[in-house]
């Protein structure tokens, strides 16, 4: 907690003592016309490095060419900031209209807002319904809209399904998968359910995918269904029979997470028994033998009083 009240105190300390240390250094000029790079592009942060260069020390025996400084590490010279290594000299980089020094000051870079072609910078040409990238240096189609040629054209979104999460193309709702253009229901068969994707089926418990049918494993035992004295049983049915009520939210909670234990898919344990949930439970139920209409007397709880 106190670092969080002293942060916005010493963060002013330390960017003075860092802008004195600047300051100080035989290239501080050079970090000042830096930081007015256009749009923003301040690459100062890889200049201690070129700092250190300037101030160290070149041996006796060492011939630099001109606008070069011996390597902080090793052997060897590297070209000033604004200059590129031709051979063994330095020759300054031609920086064209629209363009600045990239961040190690050997090369250089285009604008926001164009893009490199040859040795000079030229337009992006966004279409519409389209703008820059991240980059600055493309461009990208809006929401709702993907790139075709060089033009946006509309995401056409059929019916039951949705925009994905970029925004470029649609994905089918849960409980439908994608068949051509458009999007069909999953068909489940007896003795399945929707699979954690959500456009698919896959086989309860107990059973194996057989074609398009789950049949019961050889020598396996069917996990899901549960015997009306099971823990979850109990719970599912008591839940079941008053679902009109209202219910503690631990309780439906301890439902879903039992649910989920027994490999149903209820939702999130949310503690509200939603559409979700209840299809659950009453999967749960068909598939133990306790849901025929009614719900059994035995598992059904008490009126009061009697």
């Amino acid at each position: 907690m106190y670092r969080k009240r002293l942060r916005p105190l010493l963060m002013p300390l330390v960017l003075a003592s860092g802008l004195f240390f600047l300051l100080e250094t035989p290239v501080a000029g050079e970090l000042a016309w830096l930081s007015t790079a256009p749009h923003g592009h301040t690459a100062f942060i890889f200049m201690p490095s070129t700092a250190v260069a300037a101030s160290t020390a070149v041996p006796s025996d060492t011939k630099l060419p001109p606008h070069a400084v011996s390597r902080p590490w090793g052997s060897g010279w590297e070209c000033q900031r604004g200059y590129r290594r031709a051979g063994e000299r330095c020759v300054e980089v031609g920086v064209p209209p629209h363009a600045f020094l990239g961040a190690f000051g050997h090369d250089w870079e285009c604008e926001r807002g164009y893009r490199r072609e040859d040795e000079r910078c030229v337009p992006v040409q966004v279409p519409k319904h389209a703008h820059l990238d991240i980059t600055g240096h493309n461009w990208e189609c809006q929401r709702g809209y993907r790139r075709a040629g060089e033009r946006c054209v509309e995401v056409d979104v059929p019916s039951h399904a949705f925009l994905d999460y970029f925004g470029h193309a649609w994905q089918c709702d849960r409980g439908y998968q994608q068949e051509g253009e458009r999007c069909v229901p999953v068909q489940v068969p007896e003795h399945a359910h929707l699979a954690y994707s959500g456009h698919n089926w896959a086989c309860n418990d107990g059973y194996q995918r057989v074609d398009n049918t789950c049949e019961p494993t050889p020598g396996g035992t069917l996990n899901r269904a549960a015997s009306p004295e099971s823990d979850l049983a109990q719970l599912a049915t008591q839940v079941y029979a008053n679902r009109e009520a209202s219910h503690d939210g631990q309780t439906i909670q301890d439902l879903q997470r039992q649910l989920q234990q027994a490999g149903y898919d209820p939702g999130p344990s949310d503690g509200i028994l939603g559409p979700r949930t209840l299809v659950a439970l009453q999967q749960f139920l068909a598939d133990s033998g306790l849901a025929s209409g009614t719900v059994p007397q035995a598992a059904t709880p008490s009126a009061p009083g009697s």
